[in-house]
C-alpha cells in the first residue's frame, strides 16, 4: 500500500501533462525549383514576358504578362547545374512553359499580369543559413541575390 500511492499519484500527474504545440508557420506550397541537367529548347518564349522578380526567404515571387491560357502550373523554374566561379556564386536560372496550349503565332491576344511563386531552397549554392547566390534569369543582365534561410 505504501507503494501503491506514490504509483498512482505519478500516474495522474503524468495524465493531466497535456503538451502545447506552437502552431508551426509553414510557407504557402509552391513549385519547387529544380536543378536541369541538360539545356532543354525553349518553349513557349513568347507566350509570356517576365515584368519583375523577387526573393522573400527561399521563394521566388515573378510576375509575368502571359497569354490568358496559361496558369501558374504551366511555368517551370529550373537553374544551371554549373555556377560561375565569384564571390558571391552566380547560377543561371530559366522560367519556362511546360506546356503549351496554344500554338505559337497565334493571333494575338492581351497578355494577363500574373504573379509566380516558387520554392528555390534546391537552387542554393549550399543548403545552409546565410549561404548566398546570385541568380540571374537567361538572357537578362539583372541578378538577384538569394540568402537560403
Amino acid at each position: 500500500m505504501r507503494y501503491l500511492l506514490p504509483f498512482i499519484l505519478f500516474l495522474s500527474a503524468c495524465g493531466s501533462l497535456k503538451k502545447t504545440k506552437t502552431p508551426v508557420m509553414s510557407e504557402p506550397d509552391a513549385p519547387k525549383a529544380y536543378i536541369r541537367q541538360t539545356e532543354t529548347f525553349d518553349m513557349g518564349g513568347d507566350l509570356f514576358q517576365i515584368q519583375q522578380a523577387n526573393i522573400i526567404g527561399n521563394q521566388l515571387y515573378i510576375i509575368v504578362k502571359a497569354h490568358p491560357i496559361l496558369t501558374a502550373t504551366d511555368f517551370a523554374l529550373s537553374g544551371s547545374p554549373n555556377i560561375s566561379k565569384s564571390l558571391p556564386p552566380i547560377r543561371s536560372i530559366r522560367l519556362a512553359v511546360t506546356k503549351i496550349p496554344v500554338k505559337k503565332g497565334d493571333s494575338s491576344v492581351a497578355m494577363f499580369e500574373q504573379t509566380l511563386v516558387f520554392d528555390i531552397r534546391e537552387l542554393a549554392y549550399k543548403q545552409e543559413a546565410g549561404s548566398e547566390i546570385y541568380l540571374q534569369f537567361e538572357g537578362a543582365k539583372e541578378r538577384y541575390l538569394y540568402t537560403y534561410k
